[in-house]
């Protein structure tokens, strides 16, 4: 999984293979909330892509927290700023993130 500078991520195969999702690409894509989907807001994409990173650091490497944490915090604040006046609460992408992932076992 990649990082941008300002904190988001990207949605790639490569991604997701880190992430150990079951989901495809194109599930995951399509999956976009239609909260975000109705808004002006620019980088949709790029933002759902980063609720998806921060549910699977939270799940997949919860032991390694010390080591992402930054990271984390980093992609809280970029995401944030982003829906900042568009009445639109990250804790709910998260929980919708939280209900669509598929895990490999």
């Amino acid at each position: 999984m990649h990082q941008n500078a300002r904190g988001g991520f990207s949605l790639t195969v490569e991604f997701i293979s880190a992430a150990a999702l079951s989901n495809t690409l194109q599930e995951l894509t399509d999956a976009l909330p239609s909260i975000l989907q109705n808004t002006l807001i620019t980088e949709k994409e790029m933002i759902w892509a980063t609720v998806i990173a921060l549910v699977v650091f939270e799940r997949t490497f919860k032991d390694l927290k010390d080591e992402w944490e930054l990271l984390y915090e980093k992609s809280l604040k970029w995401a944030n700023s982003k829906l900042k006046g568009h009445n639109i609460d990250l804790n709910q992408l998260l929980e919708i993130g939280k209900k669509i992932l598929i895990w490999k076992k």
